[in-house]
């Protein structure tokens, strides 16, 4: 549900392929529970790999920031360099040091000042490339990358369902065999002559006719682009 909402609000189909699903967990009980029905969430996401890590330090760009409410009384007139401090400060480091309670010590010029959490503002971006969303002690991201050969796939799920689809609309038997006839742009008519003995195979179709010329055809839209389409059983 979480990797569907990712692609929801990414404006993503599922019948786009994307290349990465990434699930962030500490619990080694969910982990393991989740790596044994990887191949369920290959297939539900449509994603090229499912991907457990413990951190999403590799995913997620992280910054320091006073939290001047709290930290300007204890610092004073070192604010400036606990600001700067926290700026040139490895995050991560300071970040797992507050963690249950714990404090990072700085050197603000020449005075040592031993932070604690309420002390930090810690914010993070997503690294570009991925979306992500947090619920139930989980951290999923997803990669919305969209490289030429996965458009390329998603070009041609969408063009194989939406056949199947005039299939069973114009009253056709599962078994029945067609003729094909598709017009489109460059872009898609490349991928069908591209995936001709493949798309012949998914919808049963002997020929494919890259035309439209003197058939009853739909319009429809393959992924954005207006493509002709027309079943003529044989």
């Amino acid at each position: 549900e979480m990797g569907r909402a990712l692609r929801a609000t990414s404006n993503l189909k599922v019948r786009q392929p994307l290349k990465e699903f990434v699930v962030v967990s500490r619990n080694d009980q969910h982990r393991e529970n989740l790596e044994k029905n990887k191949d369920i969430i290959l297939e539900e996401l449509n994603v090229k790999d499912v991907v457990f890590v413990h951190e999403m330090s590799d995913y997620i760009n992280y910054s320091l920031k006073p939290n001047f409410r709290v930290a300007g009384a204890k610092v004073g007139k070192n604010m400036g360099a606990f600001t700067n401090a926290l700026k040139n400060a490895d995050a991560l480091k300071v970040i797992a040091a507050l963690q249950n309670g714990g404090s990072y010590k700085f050197d603000l010029a020449g005075v040592e000042f031993n932070a604690v959490e309420e002390d930090i503002q810690i914010q993070y971006t997503v690294k570009a490339g991925f979306d992500m969303i947090m619920e139930n002690n989980f951290i999923v991201l997803l990669d919305t990358t969209l490289t030429p050969e996965l458009i390329e796939e998603g070009l041609l799920r969408e063009l194989l369902s939406q056949v199947q689809n005039t299939r069973k609309t114009t009253g056709f038997d599962v078994n029945d065999m067609i003729t094909l006839y598709v017009e489109g742009d460059d872009e898609v008519m490349a991928m069908v002559k591209k995936y001709d003995d493949y798309i012949k195979t998914e919808v049963l179709a002997t020929d494919i006719i890259y035309s439209v010329d003197g058939v009853d055809y739909s319009t429809e839209d393959i992924n954005g682009h207006s493509t002709k389409i027309a079943v003529i059983k044989n």
